[in-house]
């Protein structure tokens, strides 16, 4: 790690603690991006936002995906809320097409369905599918039951086909670590970088917030949250990490204000795959 940045100035400072933030947290991630017709990635939020459907690739029914319809092994039951009614698919994730991630499968179909209401009893469901199950599948396609729906889609038939990359993902400002993680990186540096820091707190940390980067499309890595980090408040004693994260995209899929949603799950379960202790959240600005 290069700390020779010059830690007497706010910007020196704020690129000296992000350097040793992301060489002390960074972790294997999957990075996720809706991909064009042209088969390529679409990087930039700006060109995905203005960017018009025909011009975007059309996923089928295996492939990594946001919306549309989705797969049901034939002896399996329909995902359904409390009530009976269909949940839809937010988020499918094809293990087959993806990089490998230490833990995760290397096939089958993850998938992850939410109520039409959110305020629904059992309003999400988290589903892996075996390759092994993938043979004997009906297709499932919901339809809305109101234009005034909870579901983060901006019209009934909006999907988005996903290509992965590896990528390390390092913490960033939203996690509940940061602080204690900034304070140790201030103990390395010496007391003229930690005057720096309490005289200039709130300035560092936006410049933080830019270097560490926040959001995206991922399997695994760190999670962004748009509010407090709910692993405070979720059962602490699990060792909660991501498994996933799923973005808002600007105007075609929001979680409400431009949030993020995450499945998040035990370390232990993570490990063992064990899906039935894992959780969803989300959450917006």
């Amino acid at each position: 790690m290069d700390t020779n940045n010059d830690v007497t100035t706010i910007e020196g400072l704020s690129s000296t603690i992000a350097d040793m933030i992301r060489e002390r947290t960074s972790i294997p991630a999957v990075a996720l991006h809706v991909q064009a017709a042209d088969g390529n990635a679409i990087l930039d939020p700006q060109t995905l936002r203005d960017i018009d459907n025909k011009d975007l690739a059309s996923p089928a029914l295996t492939d990594t995906k946001y919306g549309g319809p989705y797969l049901v092994p034939t002896e399996w039951n329909d995902p359904v809320d409390a009530d009976g009614a269909p949940l839809f698919l937010l988020a499918q994730w094809n293990f087959a097409d993806l990089p490998h991630l230490d833990g995760y499968p290397t096939d089958g179909l993850l998938q992850l369905f939410i109520a039409e209401d959110v305020e629904a009893e059992h309003s999400w469901e988290i589903r892996y599918l075996p390759a092994s199950l993938l043979s004997d599948v009906r297709e499932v396609a919901p339809s809305w039951t109101s234009g005034l729906n909870d579901l983060p889609f901006n019209g009934p038939d909006v999907t988005f086909k996903l290509v992965g990359a590896p990528i390390r993902n390092p913490m960033d400002m939203s996690d509940r670590g940061i602080e204690d993680l900034i304070d140790e990186c201030l103990d390395q540096l010496g007391d003229e970088a930690r005057d720096l820091y309490d005289d200039n707190d709130a300035d560092i940390d936006d410049l933080l917030f830019e270097l560490l980067g926040t959001g995206g499309h991922l399997l695994g890595g760190h999670p962004t949250f748009t509010q407090d980090d709910p692993r405070d408040w979720l059962d602490d004693d699990d060792d909660l990490v991501q498994l996933a994260q799923i973005d808002s995209i600007e105007f075609s899929m929001m979680l409400g204000d431009n949030g993020i949603g995450h499945i998040l799950i035990p370390r232990d379960a993570l490990r063992a795959w064990d899906l039935s202790r894992a959780v969803y959240q989300w959450d917006c600005y």
